[in-house]
């Protein structure tokens, strides 16, 4: 009796042991983390940092376990929320404490930014101590007195002429001496000249870019935004700055982000497709189209597929049928019988011996 009773104490003890192992009560390194990252125990604190397969847990040295707490702080800027560890003493990002800081007087700035009433941070980094002119100019780029700032990196030394070309969705950006797009320089053109035709399109008065590269023998004078990926001048198209063959800028139309049509054809991104109807081209969804004669997916041509029975079972995983047949991308799938798929139909899956539903 007193044997099964010492038995089942030393379990006891065992098993108390593990859980405080597991949970960090005795502040050996902790298993368990909370989503932020971050493990409070009782006289230390850890923080789990994952890339890939590697996993490192490190102890916060300093940390004050008892007030340590993990907060989500809303930018008065932006709206946006970040969250920071908090103690006693000190502000941490991602584990690492903030050199210097002032608790009462921190807050959230937007992006990787915050400042108390001495110092600007980036992340866990100090960026600058021009708090008092220190401001966000958009979701890339920030600015004291002095700087531009990318990230943690000086990125202008001309913050009173660094601003951007166009309206808020542009990714232009000069000062008094250099052009970007991005954080890609614009080399070789005057500030002075950069006119902006739309998020990614600008021009000087010779040439004209689409993102950071020169659009090929494009005409300054007549070149024009259609949408965001879609451009032209009096004598060529183009996607994404690249000229797309045989079309005709006067007649051309985009339809979504691949499929485009002039009068004498249609296109799936460049590539023609050479069997499609322009006058009775129209899409089905973002996947598929068709016109009275057939039915395509991006630039082919699905071989006897109905076009007035046709409909999509999974766009994503490329299966549809019509009235006879079903498909997997642009092949028919053998032994099905599409009479028997319900109308409305959602699949999971299919290849070319079946659906999955």
């Amino acid at each position: 009796m007193h044997k099964l009773v010492k038995i089942s104490a030393i379990r006891a003890i065992m098993i108390f042991g593990f859980i405080a192992t597991l949970l960090g009560c005795g502040d050996g390194k902790p298993n368990v983390f909370s989503s932020n990252g971050y493990h409070i125990g009782k006289e230390k604190v850890w923080y789990k940092t994952s890339l890939g397969m590697d996993i490192r847990i490190t102890e916060i040295v300093g940390a004050h376990a008892k007030t340590f707490v993990v907060q989500s702080v809303t930018s008065k800027v932006t709206g946006r929320i970040s969250e920071y560890g908090k103690d006693q003493r000190c502000i941490y990002y991602g584990g690492a404490a903030l050199p210097g800081c002032d608790v009462a007087s921190f807050e959230y700035v937007g992006g990787g930014y915050s400042k108390d009433k001495n110092r600007v941070y980036y992340m866990s980094d100090v960026l600058c101590d021009d708090v008092a002119h220190f401001e966000m100019m958009d979701d890339q780029f920030a600015k004291d007195a002095s700087h531009v700032y990318f990230g943690n990196s000086v990125f202008s030394d001309d913050p009173t002429h660094f601003k951007r070309i166009g309206n808020n969705t542009s990714n232009y950006y000069t000062d008094r001496y250099k052009c970007w797009y991005g954080i890609y320089e614009l080399k070789g053109i005057d500030p002075n000249k950069l006119r902006y035709i739309g998020p990614d399109a600008a021009t000087d008065e010779t040439r004209v870019f689409y993102q950071m590269n020169e659009v090929e023998g494009a005409d300054v004078k007549s070149y024009q935004l259609l949408d965001k990926q879609y451009t032209k001048d009096t004598h060529k198209v183009y996607r994404e700055g690249q000229a797309m063959e045989g079309a005709d800028p006067a007649s051309f139309r985009v339809l979504d982000q691949h499929y485009t049509l002039d009068h004498q054809q249609c296109y799936y991104d460049l590539q023609a497709i050479p069997t499609a109807d322009p006058a009775t081209f129209q899409l089905v969804d973002e996947f598929y189209a068709k016109d009275a004669r057939s039915v395509f997916i991006s630039e082919k041509r699905i071989e006897g597929a109905d076009p007035a029975t046709f409909r999509v079972l999974n766009g994503n995983a490329g299966c549809s049928c019509d009235a006879r047949y079903a498909y997997n991308m642009e092949n028919r799938i053998q032994g099905v019988n599409a009479a028997s798929i319900p109308a409305g139909a959602r699949c999971k899956s299919c290849n070319e011996t079946g659906i999955t539903y």
